[in-house]
C-alpha cells in the first residue's frame, strides 16, 4: 500500500516520522535541488529497519556507491524495464538486496570525502574552476584532488578521469 508520494524532503521526513513504513522508494534527485542520497541517510537514521530502494537516473559508479553508503537496500535504474522494478520490490520486501551489475564501489573506497565530492562534480560536468568556486576551495587544491583521484583509480589522464566520473 502506498502511504505517501512527494518530491519534497520535509514532507517525506514528516511521513517517515509519522508512519511505519516497510519500504521507502527514493528518487535520486528531488524538488528544489534536494539530493535523494541525503534523504536515504535521513530515513535510515529515523527508521533504521525501513528498507530503501534508490531510483536512479544517472548510472555512474559514484551514485551507486553513495546509495549503498547511505543505507539503501537496492538500486533501480530508471533506464531498465518496469518489470525489473517489480522484481526488486519483491526481493527487498523479503529482506533481500539488489545492486546493478555496474556497481563497482570497491574502486571508490580509497577516495576521501573531498575527493568523492570532486569526482561527483566532475561527473556532473563541472570544470575544476567551477568546483573550486562551488566548494570554496582553491583551484590548485581541486587540481591536486584530481591528480590524487587519477592516481588512486589508475587513470592515465584528465580525459579518462572525466569519462570515469560520468560512467
Amino acid at each position: 500500500k502506498v502511504i505517501s508520494q512527494t518530491q519534497f524532503v520535509t514532507k517525506a521526513i514528516k511521513t517517515i516520522r509519522g508512519s511505519k513504513i516497510d519500504i521507502a522508494i527514493v528518487n535520486q534527485f528531488l524538488a528544489n535541488g534536494a539530493d535523494g542520497i541525503d534523504l536515504i541517510s535521513d530515513i535510515k537514521r529515523i527508521r533504521p529497519k525501513t528498507s530503501v530502494i534508490a531510483m536512479m537516473i544517472l548510472e555512474g559508479r559514484l551514485y551507486l556507491h553513495q546509495a549503498k553508503e547511505a543505507g539503501a537496500s537496492a538500486v533501480y535504474l530508471k533506464s531498465r524495464p518496469t518489470s525489473e522494478f517489480v522484481d526488486i520490490l519483491k526481493k527487498v520486501d523479503q529482506g533481500g538486496k539488489f545492486w546493478p551489475a555496474a556497481d563497482d564501489t570497491l574502486a571508490l573506497d580509497c577516495l576521501t570525502d573531498a575527493e568523492i565530492e570532486v569526482f561527483e562534480s566532475l561527473g556532473r560536468g563541472f570544470s575544476t574552476r567551477e568546483i573550486a568556486l562551488k566548494t570554496s576551495r582553491g583551484i590548485k587544491t581541486i587540481q591536486t584532488y584530481c591528480f590524487r583521484i587519477r592516481h588512486k583509480l589508475a587513470l592515465k589522464d584528465a580525459v579518462e578521469l572525466q569519462d570515469a566520473a560520468r560512467s
